[in-house]
């Protein structure tokens, strides 16, 4: 099911995680029945925009993104990248939760980028910046 802005935002700034890695390689495919399916990443920690204290750069890890094969149709509105661009991409940038040894994606929010960039790829203007702190305005200002 497709999600709105704000819960792409609400997933987003409830994540534990949020990172980029280099990819080193790809592992199994799980739940080969489902449209999409997971492919496992094992990856290296590049650069930490969340969770730095948990995730020192350089820590290796892996977890799941979704993928679709050759000919497979994924449900409208999941989220989810073609099997071959996910081997030969080399880095991801990601929000997970869960502990180091058992991360998840949250609400597949990832992006495969060229190279760490010094800002977040997944900022988007219309959602705002997930790293930002939330600001409260006062009533009267939420409509206008």
């Amino acid at each position: 099911m497709a999600l709105t802005y704000a819960q792409h935002l609400s997933a987003r700034r409830g994540a534990r995680f949020h990172l980029q890695a280099r990819i080193e390689s790809t592992g199994d495919l799980i739940d080969e029945t489902a449209a999409p399916v997971r492919l496992e990443l094992h990856v290296r920690v590049v650069r930490v925009f969340r969770g730095a204290e948990r995730l020192p750069i350089g820590t290796a890890l892996r977890f799941c993104v979704p993928v679709v094969q050759a000919g497979q149709l994924a449900a409208p509105g999941l989220k989810h990248e073609d099997i071959d661009a996910a081997k030969r991409a080399c880095y991801i940038e990601a929000y997970l939760d869960g502990e180091p040894s058992e991360l998840r994606l949250v609400e597949d929010e990832f992006e495969f980028i060229a190279a760490p960039t010094e800002q977040s790829v997944l900022d988007d203007p219309q959602l705002g910046s997930a790293t930002a702190p939330l600001v409260a305005r006062p009533w009267w200002r939420r409509w206008f």
